[in-house]
This record gives structure tokens, C-alpha cells and sequence, in this order.
């Protein structure tokens, strides 16, 4: 243990906890930080990372832990560090403010502010060392403590031209309209996508790869709804390159946050919830839509992952496993040829060359399972379902895996990321009727209301051992979405109304009328400095995105209720800027699309009600939202009960509703029909 303590040390999060005996006097972000910046007078060093970054690790061992560069900083600089995704609204704006100045943005991201907390200047790693064009970290600090002390009305001035700029930057997002647009072009938007498609490998763009989940989601709709085989195609080759490269965990389940090539071949090995969630929830869609055998094996094989390695017994599941361990990225990962020989035995030769391990390595000497085309492939195999046909070989990799020194664990349970899991066990259970799913879903929501919520209706954001932080927009909407989804599997009113709850509660501390948009904090939240209107898409949905998809669903669901029109509101001021950037609105233009097609509100009910509800929960229907009543026999209406093998499908979209049906296939012909109008 270091001999050094600072005030980190009483912290939860495991990152800042990381840096809790650095030599650096850090400071968490709080008001009594704020007022002792303001105090000191001096330059602040807000330093942002998570505990499953890399760099930010290496940065640390460089810099953070010399004594000489924290002697200097501890003099110079009120020095404050941040869990990203404890304060993702800090993390927005000041990567925001750092793309502007230097055009590039990532983490760890180092920021230098004024007292008053404006940013003048920043960056992502700097070396110890002068290199590659950077100067060494403590070049940084000499410079800027050399301004600071020779000139501080430029720094100030710049650092208020930055915060108009920043200011004047989002409101013109908000007003990027294109009027007279009537129908929202959704073809060309799907056109605009696939530009960007890369159709050998799949995904988007080159190098380094995200997986663009919306993206996704938003060419299977519309391919589904224009009846468009390319745009369908593009997503199921993506998803097929994704899960059978080196990106997917063969061995083990569960995806990393990217790949470092355009193969989906080399990943940075860190593994997020939120993509465990995003994964399951394509795979399930795609799976409903083709019913392709490998995504369903990839959807328990990520939840068998999630259930093993990242779920809190009896609470949540875990932020994310690191990318390093023994101090190697990705040493936990990568096997040489001999160890999966002397592992997979007899079998090995066949198995070497489905995954393509080969004897000088595929990678720094190492192998990454994989069987996508990649340049190392011996046949593309991509789309096969190695995942089953090998899984006797891969479990005893894994078995043997587990035996090495794992990646650390981030152990805190975010609010936002455990909701869209919640969603993805309902999806996971429309997919595949795995009684388990349903049954996890509803145990996980459970615990998140009961946790993470007040009596006074408010949200946490974060819970390790105590729930602390107060909830953000992406909070509340993935908890209602969550609600929506349990709902529509148990037709329990009680989580209709939670959703409903948890909407009013946004409307009334959240919503902005002047961008007819919410606010990503609440307006009592104490020390946000900057209060700012998350819109753009991007690793995960943005909170207005989610929002707008909740009240177009309980406008279906309940008409009633109202929210109709401020989901409208929402959609026209976001329409603009969603078909000039798809790639980067696209759970926007999702919404958009269903919003254009009309939600269906489909009732089921009678005797039959338990197959009919599991056959339509199988069908692939973007636009659809469920009420089951559960009840048996009993149905809404003056027709009182039915037949016990009868059943009685209703459909409404909007204010109109169609004649009831009295099968699965009557509701498929009357879904085919309405396709092709």
C-alpha cells in the first residue's frame, strides 16, 4: 500500500479508488471541491477516465505516481478526477470543449479550467516523455502554470469565447430544420447509412470499429418496412462478422467495446454492460426476423457471460471488466498454439483451423479466436455456428481461461445500464421463450425500483453497497423503458404506472419547453455546473431518444394519458438534424420510422391466451406494443368471455381500431397486407 492517502479514499467507484494513494492530492467533483477551487484561485486539472480504460491506466503508472510531477500539480492546480460514468454529464461537456479545441476527443481526457469552471485547454494521453508530437505531461503543466502566472486575462477570455461557443454550437443543432420535408425521407436516410457500410467486413467507416447498434436496428426496420433485402442484409452481415470475430469472446460470451481494425479482428478487450444489453437486443430482433440458429446461440451465450462474470448476487450487474490483467491488454484473451493443442486435444487440428489459431500467432504472437474473413481466415465461416459445433473445445478453454488472473472488475451498478439489460432479458425472452428470461427481467427490475429510487419518486444513478449520485436523464428514461418492456410481458398494470410515474417526474423537473426537448440533469441537481440537452446517438442511446421512444409507446398503449403530443414535439425538433446525420441520430430515426408506420396496440386475450401470446411475441414487428390480458378468458369490450380454445386478438393503431382476430396467422396476413400499402 502506498504511503500516500487522498481524498478519494473515501469514495465508492472503483476507478477513483484506483487513484486513492496517488501522490496527486485528487479531489472528488463535488460543491465543496467547487467552492475550493474557487478559493485557491488557481488553475483546475479535471483528469476523466473509468476503471476499464487502458491508457487511462497507463497514464496513471507514468504521471500520476511520479512524485515530482504530483509535487507540481499538488501547487499549482486544484486537481479533481472523475468516474466518467459516474458524472457522464461533466464527461459531455468538457469532451465536448476538448473536440472543439483540438478536434479529437477520448479518454483519459485532461482538462484544464479556470476557477469558474471554464475550459481553456485539454487533451486525451500525454506521455511522460516528449513523443510522437506530444509534449510530456509535465511540459503541460509547466506551460500552462507559466500562463496562468504571466497572463490570466487571455486564458480568462478564452475560456469564455469557449463556453459562448460550446453554448451557440448546441442551440444550433437544435435548429437544424428542413422544412417542407414531407415524408420524412426514409429511404434516403437508409441510403445515407449504407455509404458509410462497409460490405465486406460489415459495420461502418474503417478503423477503429464500434459496433453501431442503432444503425443496425434502424436498416432492419426499414428494410423490413420497405421491403429493402440489402438493407436487412447489411445488418445480419454485421452482426455475422461481429460474433464470429475477435471482437465476440468465442470461448467466453460477450463483446468488447471495439475493434481496433476494420476486421472486427482486434478489440480493445474492455467489456461494457451496455453493449452486453445492445447485443442481446439486436441478436433477438435479427433472430425473430431470420431465425438464424447462431444468434439465438450468441444470446445465451452473452447472458450465460453476464450471469457468470458480471451479476452482483441477489442485486445488479457490473459496469465492465477491464481490458488489462497482470498489466497486458488482453493477456486474459489470447492463447498461443501450443496451449489450445495441449487444451483441446485430439480435436485441436480441426479446431485450429475453424478458429484460426495458428503457430506463430494471429496477433502479437498470440491467437485471437476467431472465424470471420479476416485477413488470417482460411475460409470465410462467418454466419456458421462454430459457437454449437464447437463448444466441448471451447469450454475447456474456458475452463482453463479461468484459471489465469482475470481482468479487474468495475463493481459499481449503474442505474441506466442494469434498465436497458432489463430490456434486453424481455427481447431475449420475446426471441427465444426461455421462461428464465422473463423471470430475471422481472427479479432485476425489481431491485432497481426498490434501490435506486426515493420516496420522493427521484432517481440514483450509481450503487455500490449505497445508491448515490442523483439520477440523469438516460436514468429515468431506461427505467420506464424497462417498465414498458416488463409490462408487455406480464401485463401487470402496476408497471405501466411506474412508467407513467417516472415520466411525469421527468416533465416536471427535466423539460425544457423552449427546445421542446428534457434537460440531461434534473433542476435540483446541486453541483451541475453546466446544464446542457443531450441529443446526438452515440455508444449508447441519448436520453431525449429513449424519452421519445417511452411516450410514443404509452400514447399507444394509453391514449389517454396524453403524451402524444409532446412526443410529436420532440420528433419535429430533432427531424432536421436526424435526416442531415442518420449515422449519428439514429435511435432518433428509428423512433421516427415507427412514429411514420403507426404503433400497433395489440390486445390478447381468451382461453388460448398463453400460445397465441408466445407465437406473437415471436414475431419480428418494430411498431407493435403488447397488452396481454393475462387473466384467462377475460377480455375488454361487451363481448364478456370467450370459448376456453378461443382467443381474441385486438389491434389498434392510433385512434382506430380494426376488427378483432381470432388467430396468430389472421394478425400475420393483416401485418402483410398493411406492409405493402
Amino acid at each position: 500500500m502506498s504511503r500516500f492517502a487522498n481524498a478519494l479514499q473515501h469514495e465508492s467507484s472503483p476507478y477513483l479508488l484506483q487513484h486513492a494513494h496517488n501522490p496527486v492530492q485528487w479531489y472528488a467533483w463535488n460543491p465543496e471541491t467547487i467552492q475550493l477551487a474557487k478559493d485557491r484561485n488557481l488553475p483546475v486539472l479535471v483528469s476523466i477516465g473509468y476503471a476499464a480504460c487502458h491508457w487511462c491506466h497507463v497514464m496513471e503508472r507514468e504521471s500520476f505516481e511520479d512524485v515530482v510531477v504530483a509535487r507540481f500539480m499538488n501547487e499549482h492546480f486544484t486537481n479533481i478526477k472523475i468516474d466518467r460514468e459516474e458524472r457522464p454529464d461533466i464527461d459531455h461537456t468538457l469532451m465536448e470543449a476538448v473536440q472543439t479545441m483540438s478536434g479529437q476527443g477520448g479518454w483519459p481526457l485532461n482538462v484544464f479550467l479556470t476557477p469558474d469552471l471554464k475550459p481553456f485547454y485539454g487533451g486525451t494521453y500525454f506521455p511522460p516523455e516528449r513523443m510522437h508530437g506530444r509534449p510530456s505531461w509535465l511540459e503541460v503543466l509547466q506551460s500552462i502554470h507559466r500562463a496562468w502566472r504571466t497572463e490570466p486575462n487571455p486564458i480568462s477570455e478564452q475560456a469564455n469565447r469557449l463556453f459562448l461557443h460550446l453554448q451557440d454550437a448546441h442551440t444550433q443543432w437544435l435548429h437544424t430544420h428542413t422544412p417542407g420535408i414531407e415524408p420524412v425521407p426514409f429511404k434516403a436516410m437508409a441510403d445515407d447509412l449504407m455509404l458509410r457500410a462497409d460490405t465486406t467486413h460489415g459495420g461502418f467507416g474503417r478503423a477503429p470499429k464500434f459496433p453501431q447498434w442503432f444503425c443496425m436496428q434502424y436498416l432492419m426496420a426499414a428494410g423490413y418496412f420497405f421491403n429493402d433485402a440489402a438493407w436487412v442484409k447489411h445488418t445480419t452481415h454485421t452482426l455475422d462478422q461481429m460474433i464470429s470475430g475477435g471482437i465476440y469472446d468465442q470461448a467466453g460470451g460477450g463483446i468488447a467495446r471495439y475493434s481496433t481494425d476494420e476486421y472486427w479482428l482486434v478489440p480493445h478487450f474492455e467489456k461494457m454492460l451496455y453493449d452486453q444489453a445492445y447485443l442481446i437486443t439486436t441478436l433477438s430482433e435479427a433472430y425473430q426476423y431470420t431465425g438464424k440458429p447462431l444468434y439465438a446461440s450468441c444470446i445465451q451465450h452473452t447472458i450465460c457471460f453476464l450471469q457468470r462474470n458480471m451479476l452482483s448476487a441477489g442485486e445488479g450487474y457490473y459496469a465492465a471488466l477491464d481490458a488489462d490483467s497482470e498489466g497486458e491488454e488482453g493477456k486474459y484473451y489470447v492463447w498461443t498454439h501450443n496451449e489450445v493443442k495441449q487444451v483441446v486435444g485430439e480435436d485441436a487440428e480441426a479446431f485450429c483451423r475453424a478458429f484460426n489459431v495458428r503457430e506463430n500467432g494471429n496477433w502479437e504472437g498470440r491467437n485471437i479466436l476467431h472465424y470471420n474473413n479476416s485477413p488470417f481466415a482460411n475460409e470465410d465461416a462467418s454466419g456458421k455456428n462454430l459457437l454449437e459445433e464447437y463448444s466441448t473445445s471451447l469450454n475447456a478453454l474456458l475452463t482453463e481461461r479461468n484459471k489465469r488472473i482475470p481482468p479487474a472488475t468495475d463493481t459499481k451498478q449503474l442505474l441506466c445500464w442494469n434498465a436497458l439489460l432489463v430490456s434486453a432479458y424481455c427481447k431475449a425472452y420475446a426471441a427465444l421463450q426461455y421462461d428464465a428470461y422473463a423471470t430475471e427481467a422481472v427479479r432485476l427490475f425489481q431491485w432497481l425500483a426498490k434501490t435506486f429510487e426515493t420516496p420522493e419518486g427521484a432517481l440514483w444513478h450509481t450503487y455500490s453497497q449505497k445508491a448515490t449520485i442523483e439520477g440523469f436523464l438516460d436514468d429515468y428514461a431506461s427505467l420506464a423503458q424497462a417498465a414498458l418492456d416488463v409490462f408487455q410481458l406480464t401485463g401487470e398494470e402496476m408497471y405501466l404506472e411506474k412508467a407513467r410515474k417516472l415520466v411525469q417526474f421527468v416533465i416536471k423537473h427535466f423539460y425544457d419547453a423552449g427546445s421542446r426537448l428534457f434537460y440531461y440533469t434534473a433542476d435540483f441537481c446541486a453541483d451541475t455546473v453546466w446544464r446542457t440537452t443531450e441529443m446526438m446517438d452515440n455508444a449508447q442511446a441519448s436520453g431525449n431518444s429513449m424519452m421519445a421512444a417511452v411516450l410514443l409507446s404509452l400514447h399507444a398503449l394509453r391514449p389517454e394519458w396524453n403524451f402524444g403530443r409532446m412526443a410529436q414535439d420532440m420528433l419535429d425538433a430533432t427531424q432536421g438534424v436526424a435526416i442531415k446525420y442518420p449515422a449519428s441520430f439514429a435511435h432518433w430515426a428509428l423512433n421516427m420510422l415507427k412514429h411514420n408506420r403507426g404503433i400497433y396496440r395489440i390486445e390478447v386475450s381468451g382461453g388460448a391466451f398463453n400460445t397465441v401470446f408466445r407465437e406473437i411475441l415471436k414475431i419480428y414487428l418494430p411498431n407493435k406494443v403488447l397488452q396481454p390480458n393475462i387473466g384467462g378468458q377475460k377480455k375488454s369490450g361487451p363481448d364478456g368471455c370467450l370459448p376456453e380454445n378461443a382467443v381474441n386478438i385486438n389491434v389498434c393503431n392510433d385512434f382506430t381500431c380494426f376488427p378483432p382476430m381470432g388467430s396468430v396467422q389472421e394478425l400475420k396476413n393483416f401485418i402483410e397486407k398493411d406492409l405493402i400499402q
